[in-house]
């Protein structure tokens, strides 16, 4: 009788947990696209839709709160928009394209290192993984909704693809393909988010290739050194067009520490890269429950990433000092490179004040490395072992992707409803009110996620959020003018659109009658200005 071969059900394990992975994030981004939009996706979505109306990648007197938004899914988003009316469909199609890259992006840059079929697949089922659904967190930032980070953690993993192409097939067709697409998103990231992505992404592999350089490990100097002079000229002509722009991010805002906490500082941004991976529920969970249950297994699956930290030791090529004889391939540059990204990233937000999300441009990285150290490891296992982890592995990832449909997208669709949805509901009907009295312009008082929401479902009206500072009324919108629609603050007929938890209402109000309520929301209206 045949021996029955452990290896193919390995591999259909691994498989099955990387298709139902990919297979979430295509259910979240077309068929949950308008739940849980919060203040900054819907403010995102209205930025496209703007661009789009006005045929402009830089809108005239936009407000650019962080960055000029185009390292994401928006100028597809903006296309898509433009060719089918729907501003939501524009970025779930948006997504799965940068899904797409990034399964590609993946699948060369472990088949430029070597790596085996099951080492990629290892791979994917950590990067398509649901860590968390919050807003601001890893799978918000990275594949669904506005998907913020998405290409400036791509950066550095693209980067190191198209340097570690085999000579024989640096002028195949996709090799060509990942080389342009990386060209056109370093100017694109630096264009719209500064330094940031170069110094974080990028200046660790630039170092790893000075140091094999002067340890005279590169086989290939000239390749090395033509990217390095492309991306930089590429990076410091995106940096020299925004500020012709007059764009601002917030790279001027990432202040050196002053203090002598460093250890503490150092402790609290490696801390960062556990929470990013959501290593703790957000509440006490029983020993004995199903969240238990989910905890655990979310820790097995961050027991996987944590193989990445055997390669620290290769950060920068330092390993090789000294070393004679010892040959640099793919996979060892490939390596070196990625862990290189982690560890510069967590040492520089030591350095400044970190963020969760900061750090996911050094987490998929170290992510990459722990499938290729995790395949280092199983070869010393038995065939039949090494395919019965492999097939763990691949039941792991599965249950931790339903214990997060489950638990964690049940708990952000529900818990934080009140914080971050827009209430298509209520805004629906807010604007069925505001249309029966034909107001022009509404002022929301003191509460800018509604008027966030609000622009993004009725964006042919002025809202304007406003509050009060003694005698003085303060407003702002999106736009740093607010004059661009013709004075639309002086309207004759206007809204105000009030929260009683806000507090008294000033002496304004007097001036205007109310016309409805919605929920706890009260709207007044007055066919004068009453601000003049």
């Amino acid at each position: 009788m045949k021996k029955f071969n452990y290896k193919y059900t390995a591999t259909f394990s691994l498989l099955t947990a990387t298709i139902f992975e990919v297979l979430v994030l295509v259910y979240f981004n077309i068929f949950r696209v308008k739940t849980a939009v919060d203040q900054d996706y819907a403010q995102l979505l209205y930025h496209a839709m703007q661009m789009a109306d006005n045929n402009k990648l830089l809108l005239t007197n936009w407000f650019y709160s962080t960055t000029a938004e185009l390292d994401c899914p928006m100028l597809l988003a903006v296309l898509f928009y433009k060719a089918f009316g729907d501003i939501y469909f524009a970025f779930a199609l948006s997504n799965l394209i940068n899904i797409a890259l990034w399964i590609l992006t993946i699948y060369v840059l472990m088949e430029n290192a070597g790596a085996s079929l099951n080492s990629k697949l290892v791979a994917m089922c950590l990067v398509f993984a649901t860590y968390d659904f919050s807003i601001l967190a890893y799978t918000n930032m990275m594949f669904i909704r506005g998907s913020q980070y998405t290409m400036k953690v791509l950066i550095p993993i693209m980067f190191t693809t198209v340097l570690t192409f085999p000579s024989d097939k640096q002028k195949s067709g996709i090799s060509i393909f990942l080389n342009v697409m990386f060209y056109i998103l370093a100017f694109i990231t630096a264009f719209s988010s500064g330094i940031y992505v170069f110094l974080c992404g990028i200046s660790p592999i630039i170092i790893c290739i000075f140091f094999f350089y002067i340890f005279n490990k590169c086989n290939n100097k000239r390749f090395y050194l033509c990217h390095v002079a492309a991306v930089t000229g590429v990076t410091l002509l995106g940096l020299f067009l925004q500020s012709a722009a007059n764009l601002t991010d917030k790279s001027d805002g990432f202040m050196v520490r002053n203090d002598i906490a460093i250890v503490e500082a150092f402790t609290n941004s490696i801390s960062d890269v556990f929470w990013a991976l959501r290593i703790f529920p957000d509440y006490p969970v029983s020993v004995n429950s199903y969240e238990a249950i989910g905890v655990v297994l979310r820790w097995m699956v961050i027991a996987l990433v944590c193989f990445g930290f055997i390669s620290v030791k290769k950060a920068f090529a330092i390993g090789h000092f000294g070393k004679e004889n010892i040959e640099v391939n793919n996979r060892e540059f490939a390596t070196t490179a990625l862990i290189s990204v982690f560890v510069f990233t967590v040492l520089l937000l030591t350095l400044i004040p970190s963020r969760i999300r900061y750090q996911l441009i050094g987490i998929i990285p170290l992510m990459l490395v722990a499938s290729m150290n995790i395949e280092n490891w199983a070869k010393g296992l038995l065939e039949n072992y090494r395919a019965v982890f492999y097939s763990a592995c691949g039941v792991l990832l599965i249950a931790n992707s339903i214990f997060s449909l489950n638990v964690d997208a049940r708990l952000w669709l529900n818990g934080e409803k009140s914080l971050y949805q827009v209430n298509y509901g209520v805004n629906g009907e807010i604007k069925r009110i505001l249309d029966e009295n034909d107001a022009d312009v509404a002022y929301v008082y003191e509460n800018n996620q509604l008027r966030a929401g609000l622009t993004l479902t009725d964006p042919d009206r002025h809202y304007k959020t406003v509050v009060s500072s003694g005698e003085v009324w303060i407003g702002w919108d999106n736009y740093v003018d607010i004059d661009r629609r013709g004075n639309p603050d002086f309207g004759k007929r206007n809204a105000i659109i009030y929260d009683p938890e806000k507090g008294d209402r000033p002496e304004y109000f007097q001036h205007y009658s109310l016309i409805g309520n919605v929920e706890q929301y009260e709207i007044y209206f007055s066919e004068e200005n009453g601000f003049e």
